[in-house]
Formats: C-alpha cells, sequence, structure tokens
C-alpha cells in the first residue's frame, strides 16, 4: 500500500487484510499488517 501511494486510515487497511486473508494470501495480509502505524 505504501509502494502506491495510497493514504490508509485504520479501516481501510482491516478491510485490505480481511479481503487477502479470504482469498488465502496470508503473507499479504501479514506484510500489509506490518504497515499500520503505531500511532
Amino acid at each position: 500500500m505504501k509502494l502506491d501511494d495510497i493514504q490508509s486510515s485504520i479501516p481501510i487497511y482491516l478491510s485490505a487484510i480481511k479481503a487477502v486473508s479470504q482469498i488465502g494470501d496470508y503473507s499479504k495480509a501479514q506484510s500489509i499488517a506490518k504497515q499500520i502505524p503505531d500511532s
């Protein structure tokens, strides 16, 4: 998501994680989860 220069909020991250998890791409879900800001 950072590579595509997309500004994301927590609901966007969660939606993306859910979507890739549902298709079975767990490594992509982990990658997205690591990009979630701490604040």
